[in-house]
């Protein structure tokens, strides 16, 4: 169940993962975790914008539009930049 705050709509890592996969990208929860706690830094790589909720253990909130981006800009592993 997606969340929507001031307009834009929010995703669950799981519901980014099952997103890719409808998109027929082949991701896993690590590697979006990994890319949301990049967004947070400020590194390029990452998806900005990203938000922690709770303490370590507990879920990030991914803006659906920057995962979008971000999965469409993504390069597959082994592939140089």
């Amino acid at each position: 169940m997606a969340i929507e705050i001031d307009g834009v709509e929010y995703l669950t890592t799981a519901e980014a993962v099952e997103l890719a996969e409808e998109m027929g990208q082949s991701i896993t929860r690590r590697s979006v975790t990994r890319a949301a706690l990049r967004g947070e830094r400020g590194v390029e790589t990452g998806i900005p914008d990203c938000a922690k909720i709770g303490d370590a253990t507990s879920a990030w909130l991914i803006p659906r539009p920057a995962f979008i981006q971000w999965l469409k800009d993504r390069k597959p592993r082994g592939l140089s930049k």
